[in-house]
């Protein structure tokens, strides 16, 4: 029985790595995007929809 060498399984690994860390990097990004972009729409919205502050506060509950 032989083992395969240690530097076609660290290449093969690091191919593997690399594009979940950047998929996982990229949903992170997008995460902290709509986090910080909601709070600043809030006054749009309430006043398009005619909202009242609790109705904004349970916009703020369901996003965090």
């Amino acid at each position: 029985m032989q083992l395969e060498k240690p530097s076609a399984t660290v290449g093969h690994s690091a191919r593997m790595v690399f594009p979940i860390l950047i998929a996982i990097g990229f949903s992170h990004l997008l995460n902290d995007t709509i986090q910080s972009l909601i709070p600043a729409i809030y006054p749009i919205v309430k006043e398009s929809f005619h909202l009242t502050f609790a109705q904004v506060g349970l916009i703020t509950l369901t996003f965090k």
